[in-house]
């Protein structure tokens, strides 16, 4: 055991290597803040071996690696002129050894598979036991600019344009395709996503972007038939003439909007299938995206 002096300043490092405040080491680890400001202060007196062990499985370290540090971060001497002092260009935060694995992992199954890995794929390769420590690297290496998270996503990571430029094509980013759906499960269900879609970035304007597979040929008279890509923007509302996405009790379709007093119209775009009316109070309507584009593969 080291002395308390050496601890208080290596957890300290470690806290500030993950910019992570106080209150949520607190919350992560299980305890009060008051007891987190005491082990930063030096007030506890030889922290016990369990306590360093919770320490080292919050920050995703080994015992050996977190009584080693942090990386340093490297010293870069300004430019000064006669005139006045340059500004520093602005440098990315190091990563620890862990993060690096991860980073690396990442671009690599990337560039092999067009999609990003699962939190799940992520663990079981680099040798994180729980999907909380995977996030908890990940959201250091977010807050390094190295990455970009949609926590609401399976495979919901991106790369930024630096990262992407030199790994992966920078012209393209990935899109879930949502299945058809389990009956009490939420659609976007990290269960729910059946792959990864690659697009061009001019399709995507925003996070809530998705794809949908056609599984009819309902809409064929609107050019979208068996096969095609549905790609669409969450939202919950629409009007006269959208073409959305919509489930109606455990079925997801494609069908065109519109309303008639206190009822939905959905209407297919082929004579085969009949116009659905549904009150727009029933909980068996949810409206799921708008369509706002088409993929087909031949």
């Amino acid at each position: 055991m080291v002395n308390n002096t050496e601890f208080h300043i290596v957890f300290r490092a470690w806290l500030d290597s993950y910019d992570m405040r106080a209150a949520e080491f607190a919350r992560r680890y299980g305890c009060s803040r008051e007891m987190v400001r005491q082990w930063l202060s030096g007030q506890v007196q030889n922290p016990q071996d369990d306590t360093i062990d919770n320490m080292c499985e919050v920050l995703n370290v080994t015992v050996e690696e977190f009584w080693a540090g942090p990386p340093l971060k490297p010293y870069k001497k300004p430019v000064i002129t006669k005139k006045k002092t340059l500004k520093k260009k602005r440098m990315k935060k190091l990563l620890t050894k862990r993060q690096q694995q991860i980073l690396d992992f990442i671009i690599s199954f990337m560039q092999n598979r067009g999609y990003p890995p699962t939190l799940r794929e992520i663990g079981n390769t680099i040798g994180i036991g729980t999907p909380t420590g995977v996030r908890v690297n990940l959201e250091a290496i977010e807050k390094k600019k190295y990455i970009i998270r949609r926590p609401w996503l399976s495979r919901g990571i991106e790369l930024v344009d630096e990262q992407k430029n030199i790994h992966t094509e920078s012209d393209t980013n990935y899109i879930p395709i949502i299945g058809k759906g389990t009956p009490g499960e939420p659609i976007f269900s990290a269960d729910n996503i059946e792959g990864m879609l690659t697009l061009d970035d001019s399709y995507i304007q925003s996070q809530k972007v998705f794809a949908y597979k056609a599984h009819d040929d309902s809409m064929s008279g609107a050019g979208i038939i068996d096969g095609d890509y549905v790609i669409a923007e969450r939202q919950h509302i629409a009007t006269k003439d959208d073409n959305i996405l919509v489930i109606v009790g455990d079925e997801i379709m494609v069908r065109r909007y519109d309303e008639k007093g206190r009822t939905v119209l959905l209407i297919p775009k082929n004579e085969a299938y009949d116009t659905m009316i549904i009150k727009k109070s029933s909980s068996d309507l949810q409206i799921v995206g708008k369509v706002i584009g088409l993929m087909r593969r031949y």
